[in-house]
């Protein structure tokens, strides 16, 4: 344990060591390469904490070219990250305004739909159907899927929802007159 502590204080002050030799330098390589200031600091102290976690090597001949190298790298990852947060709120944002304002008590209404839907469906098809039906359809699962979980083939799966959609189509038929 106390040898696993000395290892860590020592990569701790060996990382200071560089920040405070090189941390100008740094600085100044992160200040070229960006255009936003606000992301300059961070930048910094995600390199800081990456020459922590992943020690830099002991036989490095030029050290100013690998901290360049190194930063550089770092100031992709941190764009590329941000662009890609940036366009998962943009898509977030345009599927919370195509919501509906009565969206919860629209899924709640859908919900008791299915439900007397599924309700009609075990009255009038057997128990293999209807669990085709709701395995499918409700539970969103392929054929294959079915097939697996209900402990069948898929061409049985298949059977059943043709014979399912027959007796469904008959009793619409039936309402209908």
């Amino acid at each position: 344990m106390s040898r696993r502590i000395d290892e860590s204080t020592d990569v701790l002050r060996r990382a200071a060591g560089i920040i405070n030799e090189y941390g100008d330098f740094i600085y100044r390589v992160i200040r070229s390469q960006l255009s936003d200031e606000a992301l300059v600091d961070d930048v910094f102290q995600d390199f800081y904490l990456s020459i922590v976690s992943r020690p830099i090597p002991d036989d490095v001949e030029n050290m100013e070219s690998y901290l360049y190298r190194a930063v550089s790298n770092n100031i992709l990852d941190a764009v590329r990250t941000r662009n890609r947060t940036k366009s998962n709120l943009k898509k977030y944002a345009q599927q919370v305004q195509e919501m509906p304002s009565s969206f919860p008590e629209q899924i709640l209404e859908n919900n008791e739909v299915t439900d007397r839907m599924f309700d009609m469906l075990r009255k009038h098809l057997s128990k293999a159907e209807t669990q085709v039906f709701r395995l499918r359809f409700r539970d969103d699962h392929d054929t294959l899927e079915t097939a697996e979980k209900m402990g069948v083939n898929s061409r049985t799966v298949s059977r059943y929802m043709s014979t399912g959609l027959k007796k469904i189509r008959c009793l619409l038929k039936g309402q209908q007159s």
